[in-house]
């Protein structure tokens, strides 16, 4: 990451984060402008690129793998949820811990992160096809499971576009319809140039919390560390060991480092954007994402230089 890029993350931040607490007027409007933009646009086209761009990275078995971590990571953190929540009907909470613990950072944080303790990052890719691939059916399964009032109909198209990126991508891969470098690589540029507005949601998420927000969410907050650093990284340890043994030939020990590290991922960016426009605990998917993110930087970062 370059100085002016952390420029730019440190100011959007702080824009949003005083945007909230001066109450500009109208400016509630334009985050919900903003977080429909991302979800609309930015997601599916993450989502293509995701799975058409990097597909020639990766190994298949891989991704099945990934995919197989993160559905048991999301049951496992719903199963938990439900036992430790007073009301069994608190789908928004429930659907707030099981998107935080099962859509981690699998791409922005973790890339950065991997070329500094691996000196590479293709190692760490087949987790972030596979977070592709499942967004669009997260997003299908929340938006037909809650129950909404006047904005139902619009709830119900948000998995609409990600999905339709998810089957044209998968499509041209399997029919062999080439697409142009030049275009993947603007797609990049645009992704990459737009994340930065997830910092002034960010900011503008997190002004709308207190101490009091921490102590409310604490029992959810250590059940989601017990989640995402106990449970995550040994499930993804004993996922890797059944596929050496059934296959000694698909892994190699830079790829079992790479898995591992993004099994301890904090919760993706994105995820405050679904929790604002499904109306889930965006305080508490923003205290975990702050959280968890300064957790598992430190973490990566401290025991990797130790296994290397």
């Amino acid at each position: 990451m370059s100085t002016y890029e952390l420029i730019a993350i440190i100011t959007l931040f702080v824009f949003g984060y005083l945007a909230q607490r001066t109450n500009i007027k109208g400016i509630r409007r334009i985050f919900n402008i903003l977080n429909k933009f991302l979800i609309y646009s930015i997601a599916p086209l993450t989502i293509f690129v995701g799975v058409y761009g990097q597909a020639s990275h990766v190994i298949l078995a891989l991704v099945g793998l990934c995919v197989v971590h993160t559905i048991l990571i999301m049951v496992l953190t719903f199963g938990f949820s439900i036992l430790a929540s007073r009301h069994r009907n608190e789908l928004g909470l429930l659907y707030a811990m099981v998107i935080s613990m099962g859509i981690p950072n699998s791409g922005f944080l973790a890339i950065p992160l991997a070329v500094i303790v691996f000196g590479t990052y293709f190692n760490i890719i087949p987790y972030t096809v596979a977070a592709n691939i499942i967004l669009p059916f997260v997003l299908l399964f929340i938006a037909t499971s809650l129950k909404f009032e006047k904005k139902s109909l619009i709830i119900s198209t948000t998995p609409i576009p990600s999905l339709a990126a998810l089957v044209l991508a998968v499509s041209f891969k399997f029919l062999e319809i080439v697409v142009p470098q030049n275009i993947i690589s603007i797609a990049n540029t645009i992704i990459n140039s737009v994340s930065f507005i997830f910092f002034l949601i960010l900011g503008y998420t997190l002004a709308l919390l207190s101490i009091r927000d921490f102590r409310t969410y604490m029992k959810w907050i250590v059940l989601g560390y017990t989640i995402k650093y106990v449970f995550s990284p040994m499930l993804m340890h004993i996922l890797l060991m059944l596929t050496t043994n059934l296959n000694s030939n698909v892994l190699d020990l830079q790829y079992t480092r790479g898995l591992l590290m993004q099994s301890f991922m904090p919760s993706a960016l994105f995820n405050i954007v679904i929790g604002n426009i499904f109306k889930l605990e965006a305080k508490l998917i923003s205290i975990l994402l702050v959280l968890q993110t300064l957790t598992s930087i430190v973490i990566t970062i401290v025991l990797f230089s130790l296994l290397l």
